[in-house]
């Protein structure tokens, strides 16, 4: 999927009140999960895991959450 498609306005959210990180990253994979939410536990897995790692943050209240998660074969 090239990049203007997973950066539409229909994939950016705005969280007014966030709370800590684990919050944010549980809220993006119940968004990113397939119409049933089964994926959600491994998204929000994999993306905590990635943030471990390194942050996705680029600044100024923007990040941009990604990981590598077994079982999707596409971008989300």
């Amino acid at each position: 999927m090239a990049l203007q498609g997973l950066l539409d306005a229909g994939r950016v959210a705005i969280v007014d009140a966030p709370g800590d990180l684990s919050a944010v990253i549980r809220t993006a994979a119940r968004m990113l999960a397939d119409a049933e939410g089964s994926a959600a536990t491994a998204i929000g897995d994999g993306l905590e895991a990635r943030e471990r790692l390194a942050s996705t943050a680029s600044g100024h209240g923007v990040a941009i959450p990604h990981a590598r998660v077994d079982g999707l074969e596409q971008s989300r």
